[in-house]
């Protein structure tokens, strides 16, 4: 029996296409963030883009204060 061929997978919530090319993933990310405001999506950026160009201390800020609130 020959495997089905198919256009794109999904796979641990990521899509792969025929090229491993991830356009149809990006498209469903840039989807899903249109309906966000603009104080999240910045919040989301300085997270986890942030936080590799300043070593990190984004994501130390951030945990401090969500200990602190807990």
């Amino acid at each position: 029996m020959a495997a089905e061929k198919c256009s794109q997978v999904i796979f641990c919530g990521i899509t792969f296409d025929e090229n491993l090319c991830f356009n149809s993933q990006i498209d469903l990310i840039r989807a899903r963030c249109v309906d966000l405001n603009f104080d999240t999506l910045l919040n989301i950026y300085k997270t986890l883009i942030g936080s590799k160009n300043n070593g990190g201390r984004t994501l130390s800020k951030l945990n401090k204060v969500l200990i602190k609130n807990q």
